[in-house]
Order: C-alpha cells, then sequence, then structure tokens
C-alpha cells in the first residue's frame, strides 16, 4: 500500500473512534430517563387517586399548559356532579413541578383559584425539558394527586 492510502485509512479510523467517543459523551450528557422506584404502588395510589375522584363524583375537564415570560402556567378545570364546577377552597391546593430524571427536586408553584373548577399553577424559571405538574387537592376522602407531563422547550419563553 502506498503511503497516502495508509494515511487516508488512518484518517477514517480516527474519524470514525471520535464519532463514536463524540455520542457516547453527548449521550450521557443528554440522558432524560424516567425510572419509577415502586412502579407497583404508584399504580395502586393512582387507581387510589381515580377511585377517590369517582367516589366523589368529580371529573377533570380541560388541561392548558402556556409558557410566557419566563414562567409555565399550569391550568386544570375541575368539575363536580352534573357537571357543575367544584369549589375548591386555595389551602386545600397545591401544585409543584417535579423533574422525573433530574436532581432540582419538586419546585413548589404559586397556586390561583381564578374561578370556581379552575386551578392554576404558576411555576418560576422552569429549565427546559420533561416536568411533570403535580397537583394535590385535599378532600374529606383523603387527599387526591393529579399529575400532567409537559415539555418545557429552550425557546418557549
Amino acid at each position: 500500500m502506498t503511503r497516502t492510502i495508509k494515511a487516508l485509512l488512518w484518517f477514517v479510523v480516527l474519524a470514525a473512534l471520535a464519532a463514536v467517543a463524540g455520542a457516547v459523551v453527548t449521550g450521557g450528557l443528554l440522558r432524560d430517563v424516567e425510572v419509577e422506584e415502586e412502579p407497583y404502588e404508584a399504580g395502586l395510589r393512582w387507581d387510589a387517586d381515580r377511585t377517590r375522584m369517582s367516589e366523589l363524583g368529580w371529573s377533570k375537564g380541560e388541561v392548558y399548559v402556556e409558557f410566557k415570560a419566563g414562567r409555565a402556567i399550569l391550568t386544570i378545570e375541575l368539575s363536580g356532579k352534573d357537571g357543575e364546577p367544584l369549589r375548591l377552597r386555595p389551602e386545600d391546593v397545591s401544585v409543584v413541578a417535579s423533574r422525573p430524571a433530574g436532581d432540582l427536586g419538586d419546585m413548589p408553584c404559586s397556586v390561583d383559584l381564578p374561578r370556581e373548577g379552575q386551578i392554576r399553577g404558576v411555576c418560576d424559571d422552569l429549565p427546559f425539558g420533561h416536568w411533570d405538574f403535580i397537583v394535590n387537592i385535599n378532600t374529606d376522602k383523603g387527599p387526591i394527586k393529579l399529575m400532567e407531563r409537559t415539555y418545557v422547550k429552550k425557546k418557549s419563553y
């Protein structure tokens, strides 16, 4: 083989190794994996929440997630029996933003009840990526947890 072909082969091999190394490093940095620690128990809790909602005659209506000026806004509409909007008290409702695959933990959101049957959670300064908005409602029959997953884009704001 000539010197030029050997040099070309070495260049191709090194380029391929660099591409593989780059893919491994990038994949390691961008990993966004969600692993439920206790999937069976989480399913049981989800069933219990749905059962409580059914016993109370509640139903979840429209869900909106919007991004404005550095904040994420979640709005959920809930109705009771006969489709009437629920009357909730602010002290019975909390909203947190949770990142399943991250070390930020739960970020509390401010809660607003703009009208009957509507819950609004406002979360400031969420980094981009997958987020779970968790709405906790305390009722006479026990707590109810509603979860909505969304993706905050880099240029959403």
